[in-house]
């Protein structure tokens, strides 16, 4: 008798032991799409991957959370919706989702998750990306891209357009052209490789900023940085009227031009200096750091 007790006790471990090694379903699913719209992801957690390509059509690939109870993968005229949809309450358990997205390179990319990292490559219409917790890498991105991580590092290559990136807690680098970027940072550095732009509009709470671009004629430069080093170096000649200061303990090093750098009580500096023609504007700060302003 005891040895008929232990076989259906064996064959439910065993038959939860295979539920565990095999969760995740596996999706392999795509839908026929116009050449323009938009595609709208949301995932909870994990990394999703989005790639522009050539055909007509939106395919998701991959794996899905151990915890998913489906994925929904729809479509309404132009808009494209792909959910990860997951239980409420606490995942304590599995791994999240991990899928490649293909969308036509005429899409616009929209993007949610929880703590998820997100990527997407070669995409001409824009992106809108809001994570919680998750790294955000984007290369080839064209017309927008609007980037917004709270813990989590922004790395932007080889795009354009008009663009605001922003991290509570991580790094910022873009290498891009931009006529128009701002960025916002709380903890951690911005680093940027710009062509010509318009518009500069940086703010740092604790972290070092870099810059180096060309501001064009009638453009504006603004950084604000409360605890850190500010470089701007401009690689085309620069026709602006500057003004830079610190707070106590801070330095400016004027590279630019020969004027000179301001003594302030109690210990501080400024520079109020006119270069070029002076149709555009620079305007620079640090409570507790260098700044350095310099042109190629």
């Amino acid at each position: 008798m005891k040895k008929k007790l232990y076989v259906p006790l064996i064959t439910m471990l065993l038959l939860g032991l295979t539920t565990s090694l095999f969760a995740g379903e596996k999706v392999d699913q795509s839908k026929d799409v116009g050449a323009d719209g938009v595609v709208q992801i949301a995932n909870v957690r994990g990394i999703i991957r989005v790639e522009g390509w050539d055909e007509n059509q939106v395919s998701v690939k991959g794996e899905l959370d151990d915890m998913a109870k489906s994925l929904i993968f729809k479509t309404n005229g132009t808009v494209t919706n792909i959910e990860v949809e997951m239980p409420k309450g606490r995942l304590n358990r599995g791994d999240g989702s991990n899928l490649i997205v293909r969308v036509p390179r005429g899409h616009q990319v929209d993007f949610e998750g929880v703590s998820s990292d997100f990527v997407v490559e070669n995409v001409k219409e824009g992106v809108d990306i809001r994570t919680v917790s998750g790294d955000v890498d984007a290369k080839g991105i064209e017309k927008s891209i609007y980037i917004k991580t709270v813990s989590g590092d922004v790395k932007v290559k080889e795009s354009s357009g008009d663009s605001r990136l922003a991290s509570v807690s991580g790094d910022i680098k873009a290498e891009m052209d931009s006529e128009s970027i701002e960025t916002n940072v709380v903890s951690g550095d911005v680093t940027l490789h710009l062509g010509n732009f318009k518009r500069l509009d940086a703010s740092v709470v604790n972290g070092e900023f870099w810059v180096k671009g060309a501001q064009m004629d009638d453009g504006e430069t603004s950084v604000s940085s409360v605890n850190g080093d500010v470089t701007l170096n401009f690689t085309a000649a620069l026709n602006a009227r500057i003004k830079a200061k610190t707070g106590p303990g801070g330095n400016i090093h004027n590279e630019i031009s020969s004027d000179e750098v301001e003594k302030v009580f109690p210990n501080q500096e400024k520079l109020k200096c006119t270069v070029g023609d002076g149709n555009g504007k620079v305007v620079v700060s640090t409570v507790n750091g260098t700044i350095k302003i310099k042109g190629d």
